[in-house]
């Protein structure tokens, strides 16, 4: 048995010196074609502390030792900075076609580096702290949604998208923010702190600290609509199929589903970022390429094993927005959190019941 903890500690020894040093050589790239970025010299910074402190771990408690997490906080604070930089382009190129997916891959794939080696989800949230466990949840969530986003908001990119590709990204995005808007326990405001702020109790109590805990809800609840509005046209089309015994494609299905709902809110044709940020099922199909590194690491874990085995659109969605709306309507109205867009998400998702 020792001989076994042994050698799995030095093969993950040797999996971080292998990142670490990847990293450091890509920030070191990344700060000659970028000198003036202080996101990028503060992402080669973390990277030389990360690698001088990995040297100095205690190899047998490479997960406990005070160094060893300083070192892998460092890591993981070097990738979210030199990604946020790539990010960063590819958001605002509009996830062009001909890169997004290479993009995407890339960033998701440096991020759940860092993930993979705290090894359990267990792990993850005492290795590498509360505020560094949200930001990663919160930083592959919220891309991955800005992608689906962009895709839904054009009918044509929409029509070519691949369904089971965006379902994927859909239930992967939402898995993400729930774990961080699960990664701090709500407090009791009898125990936990003192405020004159009337509001600050409810919001605190609901397991809300900042308005990206807002946005999550939001977030989520739409990713969850987009998967069950795929679910309804793959149905639909199958149906189809069934009776006719031909296939009509999507653009056939697109064009009888616009007929048959309009008193149903387009809103794949009026969806902008800008709006959305200020407002905020069905078994998962099998892993596409893209994320094949993050999904083989997801599966070894019981925590999205269980998520997406019992993955409800429908369900996880209404619940998410209905707790957006309470708030915004409750302790947040004096901030006027645009909810228009979550009550419409709720009546369109209670058709699924």
């Amino acid at each position: 048995m020792e001989l076994n903890a042994h050698a799995r500690v030095m093969s993950t020894v040797q999996q971080a010196e292998a990142l670490f040093r990847q990293q450091l050589e890509h920030c070191r790239k990344l700060s000659e074609q970028h000198p003036r970025d202080d996101v990028v010299s503060k992402a080669l910074g973390s990277a030389e502390n990360a690698m001088t402190q990995l040297k100095r771990c205690d190899l047998s408690a490479l997960l406990v030792s005070g160094p060893a997490r300083e070192a892998f906080r460092n890591y993981t604070q070097s990738v979210l900075d030199s990604t946020y930089h790539q990010e960063c382009r590819v958001v605002e190129g509009g996830f062009p076609d001909d890169v997004a997916k290479h993009e995407m891959s890339a960033i998701i794939d440096s991020i759940s580096g860092a993930v993979s080696l705290c090894g359990s989800v267990e792990n993850v949230h005492p290795v590498l702290g509360t505020d560094q466990f949200e930001c990663v949840n919160w930083r592959v969530g919220a891309l991955l949604y800005m992608y689906v986003h962009e895709l839904m908001a054009s009918e044509q990119r929409r029509q070519a998208a691949d369904n089971a590709f965006i379902k994927e990204c859909c239930v992967l995005g939402v898995c993400h923010l729930a774990l961080m808007l699960s990664s701090r326990a709500p407090l009791n405001p009898r125990e936990d702190f003192s405020s004159n702020d009337a509001t600050l109790p409810q919001l605190l109590q609901e397991g809300l600290f900042s308005d990206i805990h807002m946005l999550a809800l939001m977030y989520s609840g739409e990713l969850c609509y987009w998967a069950w509005e795929i679910e309804g046209s793959e149905l639909r089309t199958r149906e189809k199929v069934a009776q006719t015994g031909v296939d009509r494609g999507p653009k056939e299905e697109e064009r009888e589903r616009k007929t048959n709902s309009k008193t149903s809110s387009k809103c794949s044709d009026r969806l902008d970022f800008k709006t959305v940020e200020t407002c905020g099922g069905g078994p998962l199909p099998a892993a596409m390429p893209l994320f094949s590194s993050l999904i083989s690491q997801l599966k070894g874990r019981d925590y999205f094993v269980q998520y997406r085995r019992d993955f409800s659109a429908v369900d996880i969605g209404q619940s998410l927005l209905k707790k957006y709306i309470k708030l915004a309507q409750g302790p947040l109205k004096s901030q006027n959190w645009n909810y228009a867009r979550a009550v419409e998400l709720v009546v369109q998702l209670k058709r699924g019941c």
